[in-house]
């Protein structure tokens, strides 16, 4: 009788550990799929965040003749604009609220720059020709932060740091 309720016992604990491990287990493969989500939406706004840097950085640093100029005349950032809002919009539910609020910076200034650009197409407004580089320099100050933030928050620092001492 003793053997039969050892046995039983031993049955109900089994079940129990059972239960137990493919709970945790269910729990960690939502948890990476989550991740692996994340990580591709991030992927795809820092890759839209490179083609908008890329853009205005054809309206700065007019010195130098090793970087491939527009006119400012021609700074029309509203395709640009809109690729980056669809990257982020199809995005927005995998990303952190404090990246959420680093691309928002870089979208208001967009606003802006998509106002400029319709004021200098303008003959009357030619002197606002000038304010092209001072606000592609600040977007592009916008721009580099938000990359950096998204670097930072997936880990990706800390990754390279690692990296590094193995290679040691």
């Amino acid at each position: 009788m003793s053997s039969l309720i050892g046995v039983i016992v031993g049955v109900i604990l089994n079940q129990i550990s059972v239960l137990i491990f493919s709970r945790r287990a269910e729990r960690e493969r939502i948890l990476m799929a989550n991740m692996s989500s994340r990580l591709s939406a991030y992927s795809n706004i820092y890759s839209a965040l490179l083609d908008y840097q890329l853009y205005y950085s054809q309206f700065v640093d007019y010195g130098n003749e090793f970087i491939v100029h527009e006119d400012p005349k021609d700074f029309a950032p509203l395709s640009s604009l809109e690729e980056l809002t669809r990257a982020y919009n199809k995005n927005e539910i995998w990303i952190h609220e404090s990246s959420k609020a680093k691309i928002s910076e870089v979208l208001q200034l967009s606003s802006y720059c998509v106002n400029l650009a319709i004021w200098i197409k303008d003959p009357n407004n030619i002197d606002m020709i000038n304010e092209v580089e001072k606000k592609a320099n600040s977007m592009l100050k916008l721009i580099e932060d938000a990359k950096k933030h998204i670097i930072k928050v997936n880990g990706l620092e800390k990754l390279d740091q690692h990296s590094q001492k193995l290679l040691k």
